[in-house]
């Protein structure tokens, strides 16, 4: 299995912690984003990582370099400034169409824990759920008969089973459609997010929770990354 790893964005609510650097490359007690997610996806036997970047893409080059580390493809998002998630995940249809994946945004932090739960041969389609959270801004899941109906940002607490982690398992099967509404997708709304497309497949793919019970917590400012020092 491969995983695919999108770290585009500009992280413009990080202050001047992010200004001159990826997101993923913010150092987290002596560690950055990137380099634990990297340990865990080869930790867990992924094959290949696809990291799609944008924003300050030479650093993310050079940092990606040092590690010396062949199981890393890097792909440039050159658009990233006027374009959001989905285009950069469209960036790996060519290698991953067709293919059983793991897809996570660059800026969760998460414990080893949840890798091993998502991979486990009970799951062919899986999104990993906090079902103890509801945060306003994060995409949202509805579950009906431990099967996941939607997910969007737009669920009403009352409604909300959970909330997604950003972290996703891609069957080979489900692939195809995904990747093919995306191309649908980006033809109307450059800026739309991936999940809008993962929300428009799952009436034809079964898609299953994978609860979690372990840390995680993604960070979108400088509040979230001080609380994540605190916790990792």
């Amino acid at each position: 299995m491969d995983a695919v790893i999108l770290a585009a964005g500009i992280g413009s609510r990080m202050q001047n912690r992010a200004k001159d650097t990826p997101k993923c490359l913010l150092n987290i007690n002596g560690t950055t984003l990137l380099e634990r997610q990297i340990q865990f996806l080869l930790n867990n036997q992924i094959q290949t990582i696809y990291i799609v970047g944008g924003f300050q893409f030479q650093k993310l080059k050079q940092y990606i370099d040092s590690l010396h580390l062949q199981q890393i493809i890097l792909i440039e998002n050159k658009d990233y400034f006027t374009t959001n998630n989905m285009y950069s995940l469209s960036l790996v249809e060519p290698f991953l169409k067709g293919k059983d994946f793991l897809w996570l945004n660059g800026d969760i932090l998460f414990e080893n824990e949840i890798i091993q739960e998502i991979l486990k041969p009970s799951f062919q389609n899986a999104i990993a759920v906090d079902a103890t959270c509801y945060f306003e801004e994060s995409m949202k899941v509805s579950i009906q008969n431990n099967q996941i109906q939607a997910i969007s940002k737009e669920i009403l607490p009352s409604n909300a089973s959970g909330t997604s982690i950003d972290l996703y398992r891609i069957s080979a099967t489900a692939s195809f459609d995904l990747f093919l509404k995306i191309q649908d997708l980006l033809k109307e709304n450059k800026k739309s997010w991936s999940e809008v497309a993962l929300n428009a497949i799952l009436k034809l793919h079964s898609f299953y929770p994978c609860f979690i019970h372990s840390k995680w917590i993604e960070i979108d400012d400088i509040e979230d990354l001080k609380l994540a020092q605190k916790i990792f």
